[in-house]
């Protein structure tokens, strides 16, 4: 079990985590691959130079290490496929919205999926889906083998 069990909210990884160690590898399905890394690292790391899809993944204020992750692969790897997804409850509370889209109008290769767990009649047109981000969506936008990010 990973020693920051315990500081983890998300009830996706949560579980996940509960049944890993590190350096452990997890097959959700043959879509996605998730690598967990070391527990008490301060920043995830993403192999920009690899040729699979990147799923980067993120809720609330975890979107940060996210948009820096697209933006490196979008320089240095711009026809490397990248997943972005990202749950909010609603449009109020959805950080950096404006900018994950100007990223995706430069690279063509980022799919940015914006998932919202209680959306207001004003999100209209701003996400693209409702409830919260879980393996069942994972596994429906991405339908390939993919490394794994998340915030």
């Amino acid at each position: 079990m990973l020693e920051s069990l315990g500081r983890i909210k998300n009830p996706l990884v949560r579980s996940i985590a509960a049944a890993a160690t590190v350096g452990s590898v997890i097959t959700l399905s043959a879509a996605v691959v998730i690598g967990v890394t070391n527990a008490k690292a301060k920043s995830a790391v993403l192999d920009v130079q690899k040729s699979i899809p990147a799923v980067l993944i993120s809720n609330g204020v975890g979107i940060t290490p996210m948009i820096s992750m697209a933006k490196a692969c979008t320089l240095l790897n711009p026809t490397r496929p990248i997943w972005f997804v990202h749950g909010a409850r609603d449009g109020n509370f959805h950080a950096f919205r404006d900018e994950v889209r100007e990223i995706s109008r430069q690279n063509h290769n980022l799919n940015v999926h914006f998932r919202y767990s209680r959306p207001t009649s004003e999100d209209r047109g701003k996400y693209h889906s409702v409830g919260y981000v879980d393996a069942a969506l994972i596994q429906e936008l991405v339908r390939q083998d993919a490394q794994f990010r998340r915030g």
